[in-house]
């Protein structure tokens, strides 16, 4: 007998059940639709000319022209984000504005996808539907959905695809059905041709915890999408050796790490910067065993912005590899505080806090300032709020239950995405954490159902 005050995750009746879930669903889409009718009406949109400053983006120019070629001879990132820039610029003539405009559109489609996703995803975690309604209509508004929703940029496209993973996986560890594990993988394996963060290590360790945590687990329907993801997953890498012979979906390894050492003179870093790569590629010698080509051989794109994926960057930056780790390994402890400043400052500061904002940002405040940690003495709130997830995704993942391979899959997930972009580049990480913050709000849901239970057996 449920205890008073206790709230019931379970609806009384079938057809109460079905008929709750498809009101909350079109209750979802109608308010959803309706808030960005309202945004687009107060100005917000995405600043079009992102589209050309970002060095992860290739010239817009090129991307219209030649899209498979250009994306086959990039080696800075991988394929996908540029080949969905590309073809959008196919289809508008490369008007930025136009282009940009399709962009928002797509990432509207995955906001609201999003958001289903993790109400089915609580959903089948027991979470109760007034918990439910509350984070549906939480995420509609939340200013860092807004922010990246409207940021020409990979980052909420692969939030979209990790949420649509963690629902995927939860099915397939609860149901154990061959199709659920076929669409976890294949939205991980998308993911690794979006961001190099995702890396095939990352499934691997995915699949390690798993053996320890998994009890019933289904293995012969799991074995043949894991190894097709990770096939997937290692193609850019293997492009990436096979035309330029480095074996990385991303070429800027080394420059990254460089801005992890913070402790140093100038003179140390031997030139070791995105800005001086760029300066180096002005004079670089062409590579004769590459096609002189403009994505390769450019040192600016045709707006002038700086093209990040000449030819040269791949040297300058293996140099720079070498000259970073000698600088670590000659001074670990300044590295080591380096990095825990660093996080600190990644989790006092909200997500939506960066740089390149979209149009009529600086209207939104009152969707913005309730969440604003970065003031002190506030951030330290969000420090809080983020250890406290931790500890709670930890306790989760140990306590054992039903879902407890899940919540495994949850840390592993979150902790070796937060480790690779902590420890091996220099700033951005609460730009960074936008795409694994589907697994806070789970978590933190979670919780509170845990909490309210508690409450009501104590009532």
């Amino acid at each position: 007998m449920q205890a008073q005050g206790q709230i019931d995750p379970t609806p009384r009746t079938p057809g109460s059940s079905r008929r709750m879930e498809r009101a909350l669903i079109w209750g979802i889409v109608v308010l959803f639709i309706a808030s960005r009718v309202g945004f687009a009406l107060f100005g917000l949109a995405p600043n079009p000319d992102w589209l050309f400053n970002h060095l992860q983006n290739a010239d817009i120019g090129l991307l219209t022209e030649n899209p498979l070629q250009t994306v086959w001879f990039m080696h800075s990132q991988p394929p996908l984000w540029n080949l969905i820039l590309g073809g959008a610029a196919a289809l508008t003539g490369g008007a930025p504005g136009a282009t940009s405009t399709l962009v928002l559109l797509l990432h509207m489609a995955v906001s609201l996808g999003a958001i289903l996703l993790i109400n089915a995803t609580l959903a089948r975690l027991g979470v109760a539907l007034v918990l439910r309604v509350l984070a549906g209509l939480a995420q509609i508004v939340m200013p860092w959905t807004l922010f990246f929703e409207n940021y020409v940029f990979y980052q909420h496209a692969t939030y979209g695809l990790l949420t649509l993973f963690v629902w995927a996986w939860l099915a397939f560890l609860q149901d154990g059905r061959a199709r659920q594990a076929w669409v976890a993988f294949a939205a991980f394996a998308l993911l690794s041709w979006f961001w190099s963060v995702f890396h095939p290590i990352m499934l691997v360790l995915l699949l390690a915890g798993l053996i320890l945590a998994g009890r019933g687990i289904r293995w012969a329907r799991l074995a043949l999408p894991a190894i097709t993801a990770l096939g997937l997953a290692i193609l850019p890498s293997v492009k990436n050796a096979y035309v330029f012979d480095n074996p990385s979906s991303s070429s800027w390894l080394g420059l990254n790490l460089m801005k992890t050492v913070t402790w140093t003179s100038k003179d140390a870093l031997q030139g070791c910067t995105f800005q001086e790569a760029w300066v180096n590629s002005e004079t670089a010698p062409d590579n004769p065993d590459l096609p002189d080509l403009a994505i390769l051989t450019a040192p600016q794109k045709a707006t002038g912005h700086p093209n990040g994926h000449h030819q040269s960057v791949i040297a300058y930056s293996n140099r720079c590899m070498d000259v970073a780790v000698d600088l670590i390994v000659e001074n670990p402890v300044a590295y080591v505080k380096g990095r825990a400043w660093q996080a600190f400052r990644a989790y006092s500061t909200p997500s939506y806090i960066y740089g390149w904002a979209p149009l009529s940002w600086d209207r939104m405040t009152v969707f913005t300032a309730p969440y604003d940690t970065s003031r002190s003495p506030i951030k330290f709130v969000g420090v809080a709020y983020f250890l406290g997830l931790w500890a709670a995704m930890v306790w989760l993942a140990l306590r054992g239950g039903p879902n407890q391979a899940f919540f495994l899959s949850c840390f592993i997930i979150a902790g070796t995405f937060t480790g690779v972009t902590l420890l091996l580049n220099g700033v951005e990480q609460h730009r960074m954490r936008y795409s694994i913050s589907q697994i806070q709000l789970i978590v933190a849901v979670v919780v509170l159902q845990g909490l309210f239970g508690r409450i009501g057996r104590a009532g």
